[in-house]
């Protein structure tokens, strides 16, 4: 959508219906920031600013309210507003929305999966052969080589399990509804409970790509930046494990997709503001302790 380019107003009436639906809680009401990832535009464009306009217009019409979650403002649909819709998609004056955010993940994962799989299965190969040496070692490898490689494979081995996953086990989502991944397989009716929660624990992170490439104890420098990211994203996990929280649990709560959740956890996302005071809120903590603790953790990594 180019930046002279007007948003009809049944446009984006359906973007906040296609973003109640997906959202995971169901919760009611959608984040401006979710008005325009459904309507796939820029914050900072002129189709933002005539969306953000029409918010306002359309209010004034009946045809949304809005409220406040986690102090955050949100839009939903009122009955007229419903109707509005209804006869405007019956009377053909709905464009088509662009790509849901969810299948755009679900799109981009597979794709990244093609393109990555092979380097994921040789780094397998690697370590494999790896053990092979250590285990012919003479004199016998020391404890901290079969450590190093304990980690190495691990975390090989979770590569090529969530590119499989995205690869050839994530079914194409359904826009009627949200695309929840509850971590579960058919093939779990055939365990115990207790074997069901060790195979889902496992699962968990399975569709976020941006775990695949996070940065070895000994690998890549990280920027101060990147490193107060991923210091924020172990705060917030560790708050809400702490509060015994899932990961669709606290999305739900603060208004996010679990992806989006996963890839601030990850520390690949930066959020705005909105985002952290809502997920603050969600957690029962302030938002500046979030980047104080977030912070407090980089400096004494440089310790």
């Amino acid at each position: 959508m180019n930046s002279t380019e007007a948003v009809p107003d049944p446009l984006v009436l359906a973007a906040i219906d296609r973003a109640e639906r997906h959202n995971p809680a169901r919760l009611p009401g959608v984040p401006l920031w979710g008005v325009y990832d459904h309507l796939s535009i820029a914050k900072r464009s002129g189709p933002a600013r005539h969306v953000r306009a029409r918010l306002d217009a359309l209010e004034k019409t009946g045809s949304i309210v809005r409220s406040r979650r986690h102090g955050i403002p949100t839009w939903a649909l009122t009955s007229t507003g419903r109707r509005r819709l209804t006869l405007a998609s019956r009377s053909g004056k709905v464009p088509e929305l662009p790509e849901s955010p969810q299948h755009r993940a679900w799109r981009n994962a597979k794709t990244a999966a093609a393109q990555e799989i092979d380097r994921f299965l040789h780094g397998v190969r690697e370590g494999v052969d790896e053990a092979m040496r250590l285990l012919d070692a003479d004199p016998a490898a020391i404890s901290d080589a079969w450590f190093e490689l304990g980690e190495r494979l691990k975390r090989d081995c979770w590569r090529v399990a969530s590119a499989t996953h995205c690869l050839r086990e994530w079914s194409e989502p359904d826009d009627a509804r949200a695309d929840v991944d509850d971590h579960s397989d058919p093939a779990d009716k055939r365990f115990d409970p207790d074997e069901r929660l060790k195979r889902r624990a496992r699962r968990a992170g399975r569709r976020n790509i941006g775990l695949w490439d996070m940065p070895d104890s000994e690998g890549e420098v990280m920027t101060e930046h990147e490193r107060m990211l991923l210091e924020l994203g172990r705060t917030v996990r560790h708050l809400r494990t702490e509060r015994h929280m899932s990961e669709d649990e606290l999305a739900g709560a603060a208004g996010l997709t679990p992806g989006r959740l996963d890839a601030i956890e990850a520390g690949r996302y930066d959020p705005p503001w909105d985002v952290l005071f809502a997920l603050a809120d969600a957690l029962g903590v302030k938002a500046s302790a979030l980047v104080k603790d977030a912070l407090a953790e980089t400096n004494d990594g440089d310790a």
